[in-house]
């Protein structure tokens, strides 16, 4: 049984040395690049009644290996989650048997297991730190979340319901589950267990880093325990998927891959066995790694005549409360194709039982027929979902084609390559891409051969520091067929950049045959050409075809130099100052430069908030009659006495807002949605009748089952009561929020009484220096001096005629205020007779 190692959040040793340099390692990326650098250790939780699930946890060291900042902000959307999985190898067969939901990480140490860590730690993990999460903290139930809230492809989570999660019913939910005859005899006789690690964060994806995010280790489970408890051994495999473990058990065994354009990758696995009685066994493992669109069908070829029997689906089950359904794809065998698909497309149920990321799905049967003399065809994966609407032309395609065996050696239709021609190149990023030329046209002769049936691809180079030289390589190592590379550079983007393929100063870079790797399963035949970097901004157009004419799968990877940005300071949105390293790690903030400082702070300062107080509350209305909600901060907001909630929490900086409903009733209130920052105030929220100091109708500081550290009230209200809510940071914590009411109206309309002049407005529209509110469904008088409906001598309304009403009128005056035009003239700007009538009004009172 493994042992979990505790974390001790309160005594943090940061014992790395702040990093000014660091040597080019071909394993860094540009940007945030998580990986889970270490698998160290496990735990088992036994089984529940006669469910015959048992219950794991895996511990998980992740390591960021780029050369910026990676958000690990707790209580915000800038966070990583952590999914464990377990697959066995038996007979041939690879599968997955166990998932989990996904950690939500909370807080990141500054450690070295795989580099020198900059120090940097807490709400970020540094470039080059390393962070434990042991199998204590990946399995404790409260902090795992449902794998369907996450799109894998760009690492976003609706955070604002991040906590709204099927309840707690025993010791296996949310954890990894899996069935104790999956793993005792006869089923684990001869098996091998593998476990999964990967990790899924906003900042890794936009840098282009997500596709290595998993690694794999051994495990063993013992049969003989009461809690079949699983142990680990071996050493980690680094951004490999467990699927590699196949692999590396069987050279037979074949990956291909594909990189969904706007989406995520998908990894097929699959093998082809001489049965010895004139069939054959096709075995496919489909993995989606990180696409969001998901699988929705799988489709083998097979020649006309072929008998297939044995067809078989497994995908494993969702649990604890996922909404997807668990029903069985269909199989459907016809006269040229096998194909599995789930019972319902997307149009008729999104939650239907599709392919979804991180999970692996089996298709496999049995055919009359070999793969073939030269064993390569191609089958078809469909997509699910729909794309996303924008992502453009690249990403509108429903399915995609790998090169595989099928029986004969059959393949699927393909339609031409999305990215066929330069104006259509497909973009790629630093690091390793699955491509395809599958469907691609078209030929031209370079400087180094004759390239056919060639694809397009554009990477743009932005280094991540100011100055960084180096080399770019771009290779085709690991693809399977016979490749040839050209590479332009230019300096535009587009249509212009394209004018490059036909210039010979364009070109930086051709191969046929170059560099040290070889193709797998086509021999020597990869290519790699390297060259000097160019300008920030540059952009390469890469041109990928075979030099025979033969299409495949291609693994197009770009090197780049690794450089480390300069520190410097940053400035935050409180106004403080904070020592980064690069802008690329001065998140929604502003950086000063490299080599700038913090001392003395350099950052200008915010403005106290204008509803501080009481008197400056600010109007707010009813959400659902369509008033938007209203982003606010409590930056240098004045301290008042702590405001007690339920078990003693507390908050000091505190603004106001006010608020009228039309209709009496329940009212929520609430601090749940996410700042445009991404990083959202821990908040105490409250609600007052009549004025700041009346009787307090509610109070809440976190939403549990709605939101964390969000803030919700649900008080009953009054039909045209004024009432004024407080929202303060929990304790002295300060930041942005975002309030939003709904229910109770509160956008009937009525005269509102600015100075002298009338406008028609919203009761909570109506607050302010100046300002009256005359009462719901009142109206302004359009003609007449004095009452418009409001006494207009009272300028500032406030306890009857006075002399200040005089100066104040003045000071509007002189300041262009629409309420110092008194209107007898017709005019609603402020003009010279406005004076006198206002004089005259004065003395005459009300």
């Amino acid at each position: 049984m493994c042992v979990g190692r505790e974390r001790w959040l309160g005594a943090v040793a940061l014992l790395c040395a702040l990093l000014a340099t660091q040597t080019a390692r071909a394993d860094n990326r540009p940007g945030a690049d998580v990986i889970v650098g270490d698998l160290p250790d496990c735990n088992s939780y036994g089984t529940v009644g006669a469910s015959g699930l048992y219950a794991y946890a895996v511990g998980t060291t992740s390591c960021n290996m780029g050369n910026a900042n990676l958000r690990w902000q707790p209580a915000t959307a800038y966070h990583p989650v952590i999914a464990q999985n377990v697959y066995r190898l038996k007979d041939g067969r690879f599968e997955q048997i166990g998932a989990s939901w996904v950690k939500h990480g909370f807080f990141a140490f500054g450690q070295s297991l795989c580099g020198v860590c900059n120090n940097q730690s807490g709400t970020t993990l540094g470039v080059g730190c390393s962070d434990p999460y042991d199998n204590g903290l990946n399995g404790e139930q409260s902090g795992l979340g449902p794998r369907s809230e996450i799109n894998a492809s760009n690492g976003t989570f609706p955070f604002s319901v991040q906590h709204n999660w099927p309840p707690i019913a025993d010791d296996l939910s949310r954890r990894i589950q899996i069935a104790g005859a999956e793993i005792t005899p006869p089923l684990s006789t001869g098996a091998a267990y593998f476990v999964e690690g990967m990790y899924i964060t906003p900042d890794d994806a936009a840098a282009g880093n997500g596709w290595n995010n998993a690694s794999y280790r051994s495990a063993m489970f013992n049969a003989s325990s009461a809690n079949l408890t699983m142990s680990m051994s071996g050493p980690v495999m680094r951004e490999k998927p467990a699927l590699f473990a196949w692999r590396a058990a069987n050279p037979q065994v074949h990956i291909a891959g594909y990189d969904v354009p706007g989406d995520g990758r998908f990894l097929l696995g699959e093998n082809s066995t001489d049965n010895g009685d004139g069939t054959w066994r096709y075995e496919y493992a489909l993995l989606n790694l990180s696409s969001d669109r998901s699988g929705g069908s799988f489709t083998v070829p097979i020649a006309p005549g072929t008998t297939i029997s044995n067809a078989q689906f497994r995908g494993l089950s969702s649990h604890s409360g996922e909404p997807y359904s668990n029903a069985q794809w269909n199989i459907a065998v016809s006269a040229n194709a096998v194909t599995f698909a789930p019972t319902e497309a997307f149009a008729d149920d999104p939650n239907a039982n599709a392919l979804r990321w991180g999970m692996l799905y089996n298709f496999r049967f049995d055919a009359a027929a070999s793969p073939g003399a030269a064993g390569v065809g191609t089958v078809r994966i469909g997509l699910f979902k729909p794309p996303a609407s924008g992502s453009g032309s690249s990403a509108s395609i429903d399915g995609f084609v790998l090169q595989s065996r099928t029986p004969g050696g059959a393949a699927v239709s393909t339609t031409p390559a999305p990215n066929d021609e330069c104006l259509i190149a497909a973009n790629v990023h630093a690091g390793e891409n699955r491509v395809t030329t599958l469907g691609a046209t078209g030929s031209a002769t370079l400087p180094c051969g004759a390239i056919q049936n060639d694809a397009w691809f554009r990477y743009v180079y932005q280094p991540g520091a100011p100055t960084c030289t180096g080399t770019i390589t771009i290779d085709t190592c690991g693809s399977e067929i016979d490749a040839i590379i050209a590479v332009y550079a230019s300096a535009v983007s587009g249509a212009a950049a394209c004018d490059a393929v036909t210039s010979v100063g364009g070109l930086v870079g051709c191969s046929d045959d170059g560099g040290s790797c070889s193709a797998i399963g086509g021999g020597a035949g990869s290519s790699s050409v390297s060259f000097p970097v160019g300008a920030p901004g540059t952009t390469y157009l890469i041109r990928v075809g075979s030099p025979t004419g033969d299409r495949g799968n291609i693994v197009l990877n770009v090197s780049v130099p690794f450089c480390i940005p300069t520190n410097g300071a940053c400035c935050l949105g409180n106004g403080a100052c904070q020592v980064t390293q690069g802008a690329a790690s001065c998140y929604n903030a502003g950086f000063l430069g490299a080599g700038t400082s913090c001392s003395p702070n350099p950052c200008a300062q915010p403005p106290a908030p204008a509803n501080d107080s009481c008197a400056g509350a600010l109007g707010i209305g009813d959400s659902a009659m369509g008033w938007p909600s209203v982003m606010g901060n409590n930056y240098r907001a004045d301290a008042t006495i702590p405001e007690l909630c339920a078990f003693g929490a507390q908050g000091l900086y505190d603004v106001w807002y006010a608020y009228v409903p039309t209709v009496s009733g329940p009212v929520t209130i609430d601090t749940c949605q996410l700042p445009t920052s991404g990083s959202a105030l821990d908040t105490l929220l409250s609600i007052h009748a009549g004025a700041c100091d009346g009787p307090r109708l509610d109070c809440n500081d976190n939403a549990f089952g709605y939101c964390i550290p969000g803030s919700r009230i649900t008080p009953t209200l009054t039909a045209g009561t004024i009432y004024y809510i407080r929202v303060a940071g929990y304790s002295n914590f300060t930041g942005e929020f975002v309030l939003r009411v709904t229910g109770g109206g509160g956008a009937a309309r009525g005269a509102c009484c600015w100075g002298t002049a009338c406008v028609q407005s919203s009761p909570t529209g109506c607050f302010g220096p100046n300002k009256v509110f005359a009462g719901l469904s009142t109206t302004c008088n359009p003609a007449g001096l004095g009452t418009s409906p409001c006494c207009q001598a009272d300028f500032n309304h406030v306890n009857g005629l006075s002399t200040q009403d005089i100066f104040d009128f003045l000071n509007a005056w002189f300041a262009g205020s629409v309420s110092a035009a008194v209107g007898g003239n017709g005019i609603r700007t402020p003009v010279v007779q406005d004076i006198f009538d206002f004089l005259g009004i004065w003395f005459t009172g009300c």
